[in-house]
């Protein structure tokens, strides 16, 4: 489901937008070096501030989202996977971020093997994906990392 293809697209996407602020912000620093230099300290402190605004803003809107996307590809990709047979349920519309990446919840039923009593799961399926239209109750066999899903395959029944 994932690849290192989009690691390393998200880290392209990711120098384009560092590239696109630390111009800028280049900019603002030699205009905070000057200001100090010809000690007009009122267009030096304007410009501090402006950089503080544009590093601080430019890292929470642009890059942070791509940042912690990409540790979640690190993770599905490099990281401890299990895998686990269950029955969907639902896939919810709504999106909810967790630990800065937008995800769909997914709720399944699965099986005790010691017990073989049936209990409720829930995975977050990455929202920038598609997913099928699954009937409920459709046997599936999950791959996952922690509660994120890497790959989802039916299982014949």
């Amino acid at each position: 489901m994932y690849t290192e293809a989009e690691i390393e697209a998200v880290r392209g996407q990711q120098k384009r937008r560092w590239l696109a602020i630390g111009v800028p912000g280049a900019v603002l620093f030699a205009v905070i070096v000057w200001g100090a230099l010809r000690r007009s300290y009122p267009v030096a402190a304007g410009a501090t501030i402006a950089l503080g605004i544009l590093l601080i803003a430019g890292w929470d809107l642009f890059i942070k989202p791509l940042h912690c996307y990409e540790k979640m590809l690190q993770q599905v990709l490099h990281g401890i996977r299990h895998e686990t047979a269950c029955t969907f349920t639902s896939l919810s519309e709504e999106l909810s971020t967790v630990d800065g990446v937008v995800y769909r919840t997914m709720q399944v039923v699965c099986t005790d093997e010691d017990t073989g009593r049936p209990y409720d799961r829930m995975f977050y399926a990455d929202a920038e994906k598609s997913w099928p239209d699954w009937a409920e109750g459709t046997p599936l066999c999950v791959t996952f990392h922690g509660k994120t899903i890497a790959a989802v395959r039916e299982q014949n029944a």
